[in-house]
C-alpha cells in the first residue's frame, strides 16, 4: 500500500488521500481519495503514470475491495 500511496501523492490532481484501519475489525480499511475537478472519467481507465503504478500496487488486493464510490462534500 506505501507504492500506491507514493502514486497517488505524485499524481497532479489528487489533492489527499489517506488509508484508515478499523479499530474493531483490523482486517478492514478505507482509503480516501480527494481529487481535483481535473479528473474526469473512470480512474481505471487513466493512463497517467501515477495512476498506473496505484494500480499495479492495488492489484493484488483487487478481489477484496468491496466498494468504490464517488461522494460529494455536502
Amino acid at each position: 500500500m506505501k507504492t500506491a500511496l507514493l502514486g497517488l501523492h505524485r499524481y497532479k490532481n489528487c489533492t489527499y488521500c489517506d488509508l484508515t484501519e478499523c479499530d474493531s475489525e483490523k482486517e478492514n480499511f478505507i482509503l480516501r481519495i480527494e481529487w481535483n475537478a481535473n479528473v474526469q472519467g473512470n480512474l481505471l481507465e487513466s493512463k497517467a503514470p501515477e495512476i498506473i503504478t496505484f494500480l499495479s500496487a492495488i492489484r493484488k488486493h483487487r478481489e477484496f475491495i468491496l466498494e468504490m464510490r464517488n461522494y460529494s462534500i455536502l
